[in-house]
């Protein structure tokens, strides 16, 4: 099965909410830098982002985020925006140093979460789990533990494409197993962040999650909407877009729409 993509993704500039701008949301966001100058280059409009966290940069964050030693202290979505428009780069971008608010979801073209607190998942699939977004929002999510992890790209809403297939979201897959609180424990030194999680799953995390979003702007379509990897055992597995392999998670797809 095939998703085709919303055209407004595709001929105008969409507008992309980051929620989340340490561990994956940081490398997230230079990925989208990437992806925001090749789409411009070859003729495409590129796209306006929105970073959102209300947390600074602490010296535990250094090395295994994208910060350095000058940015220690500075909110965490407003040093990565400033220090790529203090190059000329992204003039158009904002950063805010707060909370992202889940009922302005729909604002957005793309809603991108790469956060630690699973509740905030939960209550974000939850709100709009029985709504339809005229502007077909899109929901990626980047979620990992110490050496593993997923990407998940899927509608926010109840929205569906042109042929009436809607992609389940990481809400619709897990659902209660984000109604928890997370470990909010923070890391006292950079040592200790390093033993918590091995080094390289943001980055990989955001690295595929960045492949989705290639693949659906250049291609219009895409026939797989996420994957599942582990850094120690450098494998990945390809979410396909499948009622079989939903299945698997205990969701059931409508089956007025698989025919």
């Amino acid at each position: 099965m095939k998703y085709l993509g919303n055209e407004s993704l595709i001929i105008s500039k969409p507008s992309i909410a980051l929620i989340g701008a340490g561990g994956s949301g940081s490398f997230m966001f230079r990925e989208l830098l990437g992806l925001n100058s090749l789409l411009s280059r070859i003729g495409g409009n590129g796209f306006i982002v929105s970073v959102f966290d209300p947390n600074s940069v602490r010296e535990a964050n250094l090395g295994r985020q994208a910060f350095f030693d000058d940015e220690l202290g500075l909110n965490k979505a407003e040093a990565l925006v400033s220090s790529e428009q203090m190059q000329g780069r992204c003039g158009d971008w904002l950063a805010f140093s707060k909370k992202f608010d889940i009922q302005t979801a729909n604002k957005y073209d793309v809603v991108i979460t790469a956060v630690d607190v699973p509740r905030v998942r939960y209550e974000l699939g939850k709100y709009w789990a029985s709504k339809t977004i005229n502007k077909k929002t899109l929901w990626l999510d980047l979620g990992n533990d110490d050496c593993s992890g997923q990407t998940i790209l899927g509608n926010l809403g109840n929205d569906v494409d042109v042929n009436g297939l809607r992609l389940p979201n990481c809400y619709d897959l897990y659902n209660e197993s984000y109604n928890v609180d997370s470990d909010d424990k923070k890391s006292c030194s950079l040592d200790d962040a390093i033993l918590k999680q091995n080094y390289g799953v943001n980055q990989m995390a955001a690295r595929i999650a960045a492949q989705l979003l290639t693949n659906l702007f250049r291609n219009g379509e895409i026939d797989v909407h996420g994957a599942f990897f582990n850094c120690i055992t450098m494998t990945t597995t390809p979410l396909l877009i499948d009622p079989t392999a939903w299945k698997m998670f205990g969701y059931n797809y409508p089956s007025v729409l698989i025919s």
